[in-house]
């Protein structure tokens, strides 16, 4: 790699981009978002085999609050600066001083209205400090997405997805030997602040060594006209905000840190399988784009073709997960004490069908040229979440909470659907696209019942197997014999 001007910013991006650029930099991305979601996953895993119940669910209400609140904090702007530094990169050093300044604002009044937040609502005094202790992180993280802004305006993904990988392992063998050792939350609490530390000095150093050395002067004029004109983005940010933490503040309102600790194990057992389920429709995203035409019926076909695959990998997890339900809570967090979460993750398992759809539908709309359609879904959404939530959760608490998202799910999906629907101007054949699951799930289901209390990886196996036999039988059946099968998939994928 090649060392950036000590002056000034490397030449410009070339106006046409090969096609390997953009499939490496959306494959970073990918890599980047999944370290990310997946060092999470095994963050509450450790913290539930290590610490109490109660710790579990201060540690599960702390994140949820401060990734709200990291919304705010970045106020939009990694959009904006993409967009605008994309356009010239020569004022990659303007946009990143200025930037970064107008963050460290949008920081301080996050941590201050953060502050006033867990005074409203009196948390414990433990639970305040641990929440307080973790927003010190949003300042370098609001910074690191500034970093972030241009790395993807340089076409430079890579250097994020470095970056977050190295702090991401950090943070997982940083807290297990804590752990380990006996350290409790606080010490827990200062290592994540301290991952988001060690991201932003990593994207800096990548930044000026890789990128540009760019000329940094901060212009408060200039921060009051960036800070204006990304309202639009703030708004948005401030709904998806508002949407992250909605139930796990209600739920910590009525039924305390033990009750969002307990939804909050059962949510993080969908994370795998989302994981999988968004490197399939982000692979699929620029064969949409390039299959939208005024009939629609292109974009039609892969969109079927996109369900049915999703299909394929998330029916027999959710059927999966609602069998078993209470092993897998046992057996990834190590404590019976999460057994009690079985029942909240027998719903839970549903809304991955309705959210996996969802993002299919919502990457229509875009490759549609049809974005604002989704500010309006977002906003309904909200309503649902207000009404429901409040309804639901101070009636039954931790089930409440779980059925209340549900239902906004359900919500987003029956919007997103009609929306896509009419351009379409037919229905979206479900029945021919889930049968054949749903068949090889029952399979699998039979082959669960009947190896009911050996171990949970020897089930787990031998389901997989079933399952992926007789779907494999009915796929090459349906199509007419193996070679009408390859045929039929590697068609709609080829353009």
């Amino acid at each position: 790699m090649d060392k950036a001007s000590d002056t000034q910013p490397i030449s410009p991006t070339p106006a046409l981009t090969s096609v390997r650029t953009i499939a490496g930099n959306a494959v970073s991305l990918l890599a980047s978002d999944a370290a990310s979601r997946a060092a999470t996953f095994v963050l509450f895993a450790l913290v539930a085999r290590h610490l109490s119940t109660y710790e579990f669910g201060q540690v599960a209400l702390g994140l949820s609050l401060v990734r709200s609140f990291q919304l705010l904090a970045v106020a939009g702007l990694q959009t904006l600066i993409t967009r605008e530094v994309a356009k010239d990169p020569d004022k990659t050093g303007h946009f990143l001083a200025n930037g970064s300044a107008v963050v460290i604002i949008t920081s301080l009044l996050s941590v201050t209205a953060l502050v006033l937040f867990t005074r409203v609502i009196a948390y414990a005094p433990s639970t305040t400090f641990s929440i307080l202790l973790l927003s010190l992180g949003l300042f370098p993280y609001s910074l690191s997405v500034i970093c972030d802004a241009v790395f993807r305006a340089r076409e430079k993904m890579q250097y994020i997805a470095y970056s977050n990988l190295l702090a991401n392992a950090m943070r997982i063998a940083l807290v297990y030997l804590l752990l380990v050792r006996g350290y409790g939350l606080y010490h827990l609490t200062v290592v994540l602040v301290l991952a988001h530390i060690v991201a932003l000095v990593s994207k800096w150093w990548l930044l000026l060594r890789y990128v540009a050395r760019p000329r940094l002067a901060v212009d408060f004029r200039s921060c009051a006209v960036l800070a204006r004109s990304t309202a639009t983005f703030l708004g948005i940010n401030g709904l998806n905000a508002v949407m992250t933490s909605l139930v796990a503040v209600l739920m910590s309102k009525y039924v305390g840190e033990v009750g969002v600790g307990l939804y909050t194990a059962a949510r993080q057992l969908t994370v795998p399988i989302e994981l999988v389920s968004q490197s399939v429709v982000t692979s699929v995203y620029p064969t949409m784009v390039r299959s939208f035409e005024p009939t629609y019926e292109r974009l039609r076909q892969i969109t079927e073709r996109l369900l049915e695959s999703l299909a394929v990998v998330v029916l027999p997890a959710v059927i999966g997960l609602y069998w078993l339900a209470e092993e897998a809570l046992v057996f990834v967090y190590g404590s019976s004490d999460f057994s009690g979460a079985a029942v909240v993750l027998r719903i839970l398992v549903w809304t991955m069908i309705l959210r996996v759809s969802s993002k299919v539908f919502g990457l229509v709309l875009v490759a549609s040229l049809r974005e604002r359609v989704t500010l309006r879904i977002l906003a309904l959404d909200l309503v649902a979440a207000l009404i429901f939530g409040l309804v639901l959760i101070s009636r039954f608490g931790v089930v409440g909470g779980a059925v209340s998202t549900l239902m906004v799910r359900l919500v987003d999906f029956i919007q997103r659907y009609v929306r896509v629907r009419r351009p379409f101007q037919s229905r979206i054949a479900f029945g021919r696209i889930v049968w054949k699951p749903i068949v090889a799930s029952l399979c699998m289901v039979a082959c669960l019942a009947m190896l009911s209390g050996e171990h949970f990886l020897l089930s787990i196996a031998s389901a997989g197997v079933a399952y992926l036999a007789v779907l494999s039988l009915l796929m090459i059946r349906s199509a007419g014999g193996l070679d009408q099968f390859r045929a039929e998939y590697s068609h709609l994928w080829s353009k």
